[in-house]
């Protein structure tokens, strides 16, 4: 497994009692037929909504990882909304946030 951290720079908008999180991030390479991208939140607040490319993620799996490898392009946008204002002072998203390159 290969892991890359999705740092900032982040974009975070508050309002209505909630925190949007949002960022852009290339993926330059194709995946070959033995290879999954995967996203993964941690941890995976409850009630959060995860957006990539406009298309919600099924946030019911607790374990904050989601096979993206269909519909990942080269340039994506990424949106994590959150029930309440977490760690919205902060100049950095307040969950980990990573891809991973799975082979076989």
């Amino acid at each position: 497994m290969h892991s890359i951290r999705l740092r900032h720079p982040w974009d975070c908008e508050v309002g209505e009692g909630r925190a949007v999180w949002s960022r852009v991030f290339n993926w330059p390479n194709e995946l070959n037929s033995q290879e999954t991208l995967w996203l993964a939140v941690e941890p995976l607040p409850d009630a959060a909504q995860i957006r990539l490319n406009g298309q919600l993620l099924d946030t019911a799996n607790p374990s904050g990882r989601f096979d993206i490898s269909q519909i990942v392009s080269k340039s994506n946008h990424l949106e994590i909304v959150l029930p309440d204002t977490l760690g919205a002072d902060e100049s950095e998203c307040p969950l980990d946030v990573r891809l991973e390159v799975h082979e076989g």
